[in-house]
């Protein structure tokens, strides 16, 4: 067996065990606190991928980043709804390079 052949039946197997664990521990009773830390996991993921690009938006400077960051958790926090966060903080970073340029 080849190396690419290793590679795609390690990789299914990967795979697949997400897909299965389910059905094999579905009356395993998963201690709160726990259950608490997986539910935190999507918005940790979410934050590592976009956290980096807000910080590098600008290469000479991170405040356009930081200050569309702001408003848009301004936002959030004041539960408005998702396009409005977005719309304010576009323009906020908008506002901020036509006020300095």
């Amino acid at each position: 067996m080849n190396r690419y052949m290793l590679l795609i039946l390690g990789m299914s197997t990967v795979t697949l065990i997400p897909r299965i664990a389910p059905l094999i521990f579905h009356r395993l009773k998963i201690p709160p606190i726990v259950e608490e830390w997986i539910r935190g996991i999507p918005f940790a993921a979410l934050a590592s991928l976009t956290i980096p690009g807000i910080i590098k938006l600008d290469p000479i400077t991170p405040l356009p980043g930081l200050i569309g960051l702001a408003t848009a958790l301004s936002a959030a926090i004041l539960k408005a709804p998702m396009y409005i966060v977005v719309l304010i903080s576009l323009f906020s970073v908008y506002a901020y390079y036509m006020l300095t340029f």
